[in-house]
């Protein structure tokens, strides 16, 4: 039987940012969660600050509050694109930061030589590709720059 999209509805009015969140949250009563879990879960996965911070921008909460939604997403066994679908809008609201990610100067020098730009370039590309989702793809050009 396939399990049906669960998905959340969003607002751009503030202040029913909680009342989103709490809908987002109230996913499934099988698994009440503490919120200590819900942060392992999602420090255990493969979501980044950025994916959080596209969340929380998104459905208008805090960091802390969409880490936790994205833990209690893992908890209740969502899939990755559900997830996915639910940081997308975000990509559209708000551009993922360089130092946040913890790329360093030394990181967008290395790349911009072997993309062929400055490193303030280089900076943006990178912050473009991690808010388009693509941190693997940074991954591997840092690691084959770092080869050369």
């Amino acid at each position: 039987m396939k399990r049906a999209r669960r998905t959340i509805g969003t607002t751009a009015a503030a202040g029913l940012a909680s009342s989103v969140l709490l809908g987002a949250l109230a996913v499934t009563p099988a698994a009440a969660q503490s919120e200590g879990q819900e942060h392992d879960a999602y420090d255990n996965s493969g979501y980044t600050y950025c994916d959080a911070t596209l969340l929380a921008a998104n459905w208008h909460v805090s960091v802390w509050q969409a880490k936790s939604a994205i833990g209690l997403k893992l908890l209740n066994h969502w899939s990755a694109s559900e997830i996915d679908e639910e940081i997308a809008p975000g990509r559209r609201m708000r551009r993922c930061s360089f130092d946040e990610e913890g790329y360093s100067y030394e990181d967008a020098q290395a790349l911009g030589r072997l993309w062929g730009m400055d490193p303030l370039d280089s900076k943006a590309k990178i912050e473009r590709m991690l808010t388009a989702g693509k941190r693997y793809d940074v991954t591997q050009a840092l690691n084959q720059a770092r080869r050369r």
